[in-house]
């Protein structure tokens, strides 16, 4: 048995078991190579070469004696055993190996896997886009964690905003010389802490100022209420928190997500997504007159729907124009995120885009939205004083706003060809009326 220096320290190897006789030759050797998959402590290597004339029970017996001998004395160790079995392998000789006077043979496996016996099939339309959207959302939270620096803050209520981590360390100097009983200590101690506390209110208020002069009234606001100490009652009742709340609140929210079942006299109209290979019918009109439609057959046709391609420019626009103080959707992708990793990110969102688009179909995700109550008054206690706030994936919303910029250039091509047919409907009813009042005078 030979090992690489390069997969394994020689210093790491040792020979566990080695056994020799008319019927088997046997060699066990431990080996620690770089690297080794957590679960497994070090590997066994067996090799085990069985003369042709040799009793084949009392060699597999010896196998076994030796394999479970090593496995209950190492059960953490992954066990590698290559035995020589008739019909098993092709050999094929190789020259010898450095000065050795004995030839090579090398083994090739007579078994051919399944996967090579059969040429692959491409399958078509069967695109998992469920399982790719899925993917691609894992591995780019899989990314933020691995690469974003995380801080743990305390915030304790009692800290006022001006409080800064020099005042701290003032007020555990004050406790410290206070237990000391050093009196002139404490009170050169309580005079600089005086002075900090004035240092930092006026810091404060700086900051303050420049929020007010820059227009900033949320962070103005937010200050106001901390001085004052506000804190704004929830409003959601004397049952929140509870979980018969929680099922009362989801049932009222979702309860038109149930389609009632329609009445014989009167259907419901039919809501089917528009393929871009039939444009919808423009609405019906009266007849025009004969000049008029003679004239109105020598107007170019509508355009048809322009087909849904998006360009890599048009993805990473859409994902700069994210808002970044919006609040993340089920899939956990922050908005900033979007906007910062725009050029990265345009690629992958871009063929998914597209992907969607020819398969008429939203991934499942983002659909997904997670509904918040809002209390629309200061003391909500019913379900109906709430507002239910639908917070949906960040992609899905780019992806809108794509399908928007489509559907407006096909909606004011439409409006102009209709604009202009009305106009010269009410041109050629005016003309009409002039000459009928004029014949009637004449």
């Amino acid at each position: 048995m030979f090992g690489n220096d390069r997969w394994c320290n020689p210093g790491h190897i040792r020979v566990k078991e080695q056994y020799c006789s008319k019927d088997i030759e046997l060699i066990a050797v431990s080996i620690r190579p770089y690297y080794l998959p957590r679960e497994f402590s070090h590997v066994i290597a067996i090799t085990v070469y069985i003369p042709p004339s040799a009793d084949a029970a009392a060699a597999c017996e010896t196998v076994h004696t030796v394999v479970s001998k090593l496995q209950t004395s190492h059960p953490q160790s992954l066990l590698f055993i290559s035995v020589n079995t008739k019909d098993a392998y092709t050999s094929s000789p190789l020259p010898p190996l450095g000065r050795s006077d004995h030839n090579l043979v090398h083994l090739s496996p007579a078994y051919i896997p399944m996967v090579n016996k059969q040429p692959p099939t491409k399958r078509l339309g069967c695109v998992d886009i469920d399982g790719l959207t899925t993917c691609i959302t894992d591995y780019i939270n899989f990314c933020v964690e691995n690469t974003v620096a995380t801080r743990k803050v305390w915030c304790f209520p009692n800290n006022k905003p001006w409080v800064t981590p020099d005042l701290k360390a003032l007020l555990n100097e004050k406790k410290r010389v206070f237990k000391s009983g050093d009196k002139e200590e404490l009170r050169r101690v309580q005079k600089e802490l005086r002075r900090g506390i004035r240092r930092g209110k006026d810091s404060y208020r700086r900051k303050l100022e420049e929020h007010l002069k820059g227009s900033n009234a949320r962070e103005v606001w937010r200050g106001l209420k901390t001085i004052s100490g506000h804190t704004k009652d929830s409003g959601r009742g004397p049952e929140s928190g509870d979980l018969d709340w929680a099922n009362k609140l989801n049932s009222f929210f979702n309860r038109f997500d149930c389609a009632a079942p329609a009445s014989p006299t009167h259907q419901s109209p039919d809501l089917t997504v528009l393929s871009h290979h039939h444009p919808p019918s423009p609405p019906v009109t009266p007849p025009a007159p004969a000049a008029l439609s003679h004239h109105a057959t020598s107007l170019h046709p509508l355009p048809d729907r322009p087909s849904h391609s998006n360009s890599p420019d048009q993805v990473r626009k859409e994902l700069r124009r994210t808002k970044t103080r919006k609040a993340t959707g089920p899939d956990g992708i922050n908005s900033r995120l979007l906007k910062n990793c725009a050029d990265q990110l345009c690629g992958i969102l871009l063929h998914i885009f597209n992907l969607s688009l020819s398969l008429e179909r939203v991934p499942l995700l983002w659909k997904t939205s997670c509904v918040v109550p809002v209390p629309k008054t200061a003391h909500a206690r019913e379900p109906n004083h709430f507002r239910p706030v639908a917070l949906t994936s960040h992609r899905m919303k780019t992806m809108e706003r794509i399908v928007l910029t489509h559907l407006r250039q096909l909606v004011e091509a439409r409006w102009t060809l209709y604009s202009l047919h009305i106009d010269q409907a009410v041109v050629w009813m005016t003309l009409s009326s002039t000459c009928c009042t004029s014949h009637s005078h004449t």
